[in-house]
């Protein structure tokens, strides 16, 4: 496959954009770059791969890629989505080279190579975790969703690649707590909307799921310390998802409204329920 796109979303992405444009720029010659107004060097490093850098209001992560797919003047029929923490090998652009121009497929999973503090996570779940990255632009979109964007793949032909993206997910422990509020309250306005309401089962014991199900069913405890950490972190992720929406009725966050957890996801940009 020779004439491919690449759409790239970025919410203060500095640390991760140069390098993943470096991977693809040589490769692809239709790379649009689509920012939530981000206030480090995101947007003047971009620039330096492609000209074709935007910067439009986020209002969420599914809403804010369909837009990308209905509005720019994207090249070519297929496109490879990219987050700017997922960095294409060698290996997975050799494989998407030597597709076929025109498969009898509308898009391709790839499964991720994640890494949590610099290290590669291959248990806890992390190992299984899997995205749609390369679909036809005409026929993709994203499905309605707060948080843990996924394309709609219930009316298309999708196929896996066999190479996987890295995805260098957090690198540091404040930016896992920077996701961590992002996503906890995405979470709990999701929920919101669906008009749930937390049990004491999702208060007290679900967290405690979590944790077990990671660190030991997932045998997450192969990781060493790192996965220990993580299923710790995971799990007070679903505590504080459910402790945000249990705080609904408390707050001025109305089920139709909700400005403060809206204000919150419209600022900040997006990696399934371990916050990756």
């Amino acid at each position: 496959m020779k004439n491919i796109s690449a759409l790239i979303h970025t919410l203060n992405e500095e640390k991760n954009i140069g390098e993943c444009l470096d991977r693809i720029h040589d490769w692809i010659d239709d790379i649009h770059v689509v920012d939530s107004y981000s206030t480090d060097e995101t947007v003047a490093i971009a620039k330096q791969y492609t000209a074709q850098v935007i910067q439009h209001p986020y209002e969420s992560p599914s809403k804010q890629k369909n837009w990308s797919l209905d509005t720019l003047p994207l090249k070519y029929d297929w496109v490879l989505l990219l987050d700017a923490d997922e960095m294409v090998t060698p290996e997975l652009r050799r494989e998407i080279e030597a597709l076929p121009d025109n498969p009898p497929i509308d898009g391709y999973w790839v499964y991720r190579r994640n890494y949590f503090l610099g290290k590669e996570m291959k248990y806890g779940g992390w190992r299984r975790d899997k995205v749609v990255r390369l679909v036809r632009r005409t026929i993709a979109r994203y499905a309605p969703a707060e948080v843990h964007e996924y394309i709609d793949t219930s009316n298309l032909r999708t196929a896996f690649l066999t190479t996987r993206l890295e995805h260098y997910t957090y690198h540091t422990i404040e930016s896992y707590f920077i996701k961590f509020q992002r996503y906890s309250s995405w979470g709990a306005k999701q929920y919101t909307l669906e008009h749930r309401r937390p049990s004491w089962w999702n208060l007290n014991i679900a967290p405690l799921l979590r944790f077990f199900r990671m660190f030991i069913f997932q045998l997450g405890f192969l990781d060493g310390r790192h996965g220990y950490i993580l299923a710790r972190l995971s799990a007070m992720t679903v505590f504080a998802r459910y402790t945000k929406l249990w705080a609904v009725p408390y707050t001025d966050v109305l089920v139709n409204k909700q400005p403060a957890l809206h204000n919150l996801s419209s600022k900040e940009n997006n990696d399934n329920e371990n916050n990756r």
